[in-house]
């Protein structure tokens, strides 16, 4: 082989290493996950970079802009992309310094002629060129527009929300620190009530169109934003005076005047707004909101589609009220509640009838606390529940105690709240209270607010059918004071009419108001009701009344409520005792279809009758000597009927094992305490808190969890034999 050869078979040889190192740096740039693009800077006259040239790109360039690397090689951007000179960024400036300099670089930026965000990374391999690795992160800047605009915006209405509210404070006070704006904290009411009844997926259309009323009426005239819940919030940011400020507050309760009308029907709303100015209500966005709250508690509490502007001594009410709620955690545990029976007279024969309980807290902090006071704070807590239950209980006890000494006939009315009838179980707690106790359900009466009828109607009309049906009664308190309609009146199978106390009063103060009174006690009548005046405190008041045929009064004028103790004097100075009636006997109703389990519950339910027998005893001696026997006789059962269910969950592995056990344990402690406690108190309180205690567990415990183990176990595992 001459030399010629061996060269020649050389460079073959070089040149075949050289393409395959070629083909190889090709297909690692080619398969790279981002986009490749190799690119000259073309100069101008001076030097100076004025456009550059594509020299190479890989297919991932050809996917994230859309442009053909056939179309791409060898041409100058400005000539492929003319709208990039519009761009905010200059490309040309950028990307010359980086070939020019041998800088590299690292940055987001949006391309508008591709209408693209970009992760770029340039560099210099050699001056005068650059390289460009970049990938499209259009859709993690969309995310991260969307959250940003999460942080300050609610998501379900679009309206700015409570950090956004206090941006725009702020932003209104370091603009113009001398300047002065206002604020108008809105609550709408209801939405709690929708929720309840309809489900949250309703709440959330109630509360879209209410903020599409707010906005629309004002005409984005001002800002509204969404704070949480059924709450808004309106910023004027300018100076108005008190009066515009009123006017303000008047046209968003007119906003509300008709009701929001949704698919599934039309709700009634109201709202209270409170009121707050700058500089002199608050020194920061955080002091304004705060005290706006304050306010709109208070004009809250005042009634409805009110408004109130914020004065310091608010404060001091709120604070009040954050202390009576902590209390009022502890107040049912630490035996606070008391009740007071007021007497209800028969105005054609001047027999007590019955007595409406009211119930009475005295706390060791706070005193005697007014039931208008800590009412309301127990129903937005949802404490009414367990208060309200136990009222019922103890009215019960009372009445079947005085059907045990042989005074029959009355009847014991009790005032619910909405919450507790909104709860799914209220009437299956009622009945299973009726049945502990023994008493016939002819003789409770629960009374229900003209407010609650209107806005909870279709939710607790099946509740009262049900009742009712089983013989408990119902009374329409305080009509009058709203606006009932005749129509729902009708409907309802009310027993009881009872006429607020501002119409007694008119009797006697104001004259217009006298053949309105005689209509209502007409209407009651008309409707087969018993019509029952409140309030009544003079004698004219009551010749009135019987004047005009009304059916029942109570008030001063005949006796003040009065505790459990003074209550038996005046029975047994009016009324002559006959004969007791017959023990309450097990019901079904606690059946959990497992014969082991409902023979132990009996017997629970058969120590619960021995502690209201003691309670209704006369004899002390009585009470000392049985209530150590009944004491042992419950420890003795709870440990055998834990031991053996706990077995059973262990068994069958119940899944709801340890909530279960837990309410075991609890209950336990609870006895423990109702023992140690018989050192200090046996009087009629005393029993009526045993009778209390074996009635909540067996109403809580046995008719849910030991109800649902029952499910469980007949549907999952064999019964025990």
């Amino acid at each position: 082989m001459d030399f010629k050869e061996r060269l020649d078979g050389k460079v073959g040889s070089a040149f075949d290493a050289v393409h395959s190192h070629v083909e190889f740096y090709k297909t690692i740039i080619d398969r790279m996950t981002n986009a490749f693009a190799l690119h000259k800077v073309i100069l101008d006259d001076t030097g100076t970079p004025c456009d550059y040239v594509y020299l190479e790109v890989n297919s991932h360039f050809e996917t994230l802009t859309g442009l053909k690397r056939e179309n791409v090689l060898g041409k100058a951007v400005s000539e492929l992309l003319p709208s990039l000179k519009e761009d905010k960024t200059d490309w040309i400036g950028l990307y010359g310094t980086v070939a020019m300099k041998g800088e590299s670089i690292s940055f987001e930026s949006y391309s508008a002629p591709l209408d693209k965000w970009f992760l770029i990374n340039a560099y210099s391999p050699q001056q005068q060129y650059f390289v460009t690795v970049f990938s499209d992160v259009s859709q993690f800047k969309e995310n991260e527009n969307r959250l940003r605009y999460l942080v300050n915006h609610d998501e379900l209405t679009g309206l700015r929300n409570r950090l956004g509210l206090h941006e725009d404070i702020k932003k209104v006070l370091q603009n113009s620190p001398d300047s002065s704006c206002a604020l108008l904290y809105i609550d709408v009411e209801n939405l709690k009530s929708v929720n309840n009844t309809l489900g949250y997926s309703a709440g959330d259309k109630f509360i879209v169109e209410i903020a599409k009323r707010l906005t629309a009426f004002f005409e984005s005239t001002y800002t509204f934003y969404r704070l949480n819940g059924g709450e808004f919030a309106l910023l004027l940011p300018e100076h108005v005076t008190d009066d515009e400020l009123l006017v303000c507050a008047k046209r968003v309760i007119q906003c509300f005047k008709d009701p929001i009308v949704l698919l599934f029907g039309s709700i009634h709303t109201t709202v209270s707004i409170g009121i707050v100015r700058y500089p002199e209500h608050g020194a920061n966005s955080e002091e304004l909101l705060r005290n706006a709250d304050v306010a709109r508690n208070s004009a809250k509490g005042i009634g409805r589609n009110k408004c109130t502007v914020y004065e310091p001594s608010l404060s001091r009410l709120i604070e009040k009220r954050t202390t009576m709620e902590r209390e009022l955690y502890s107040a049912l545990g630490n035996n606070e509640f008391e009740l007071y029976y007021q007497p209800q007279l028969d105005l054609s024969t001047k027999k007590i009838t019955g007595f409406e309980a009211l119930i009475r807290w005295k706390n060791p902090k706070l005193g005697l606390v007014s039931p208008a006071e800590f009412i309301s704070i127990a129903e937005f807590n949802h404490l009414i529940i367990p208060i309200g239950a136990w009222v019922i209980r103890n009215a019960c006890f009372f009445a079947k105690r005085l059907h045990a000494k042989g005074y029959f006939g009355f009847t014991v009315s009790v005032n619910v709240s909405v919450i507790q009838l909104l709860q799914d179980d209220f009437a299956d707690s009622v009945l299973a209270i009726l049945e502990l106790i023994g008493l016939e359900p002819k003789y409770l009466e629960l009374e229900i607010t003209e407010s609650v009828l209107l806005s909870s109607f279709d939710a607790i009309f099946a509740k009262i059918e049900t009742l009712r049906s089983r013989g408990i009664r119902f009374a329409l308190d305080d009509f009058g004071k709203g606006y009932s309609s005749l129509s729902n009146l009708n409907a309802l199978p009310f027993d009881v009419l009872k006429i607020d106390k501002v119409f007694v009063d008119a009797i006697t103060e104001r004259e217009d108001r006298l053949c309105f009174t005689d209509m209502i006690i007409a209407l009651g009548r008309k409707l087969g009701m018993t019509v029952l005046a409140e309030g009544v405190e003079t004698q004219e008041q009551m010749d009135y009344l019987i004047q005009n045929q009304c059916h029942q009064m109570q008030g001063y004028l005949f006796s003040k409520p009065l505790p459990d103790s003074a209550i038996w004097d005046l029975i047994r100075e009016t009324t002559p005792p006959e004969k007791a009636i017959p023990e309450f006997e097990w019901n079904d109703k606690y059946c959990i279809c497992i014969k082991e389990l409902d023979d132990q519950h009996k017997r629970m339910s058969a120590i619960g009758r021995k502690l209201a027998h003691l309670a209704l005893s006369d004899s002390q001696d009585v009470r000392d000597d049985e209530l150590a026997v009944v004491f042992l006789e419950l420890k003795e059962y709870l440990k055998y009927h834990f031991e053996f269910e706990e077995a059973l969950f262990l068994k069958n592995n119940y899944p709801f094992s340890i909530t279960h056990i837990g309410e075991h344990h609890g209950f336990i402690a609870q006895v423990e305490k109702a023992f140690n406690d018989t050192s200090v108190d046996k009087g009629n309180h005393y029993y009526g808190y045993l009778v209390d205690m074996i009635s909540v567990w067996i109403t809580n415990h046995i008719l849910k969890e030991d109800r649902r183990y029952g499910t469980y176990l007949t549907g999952h595992g064999d019964k025990p034999q």
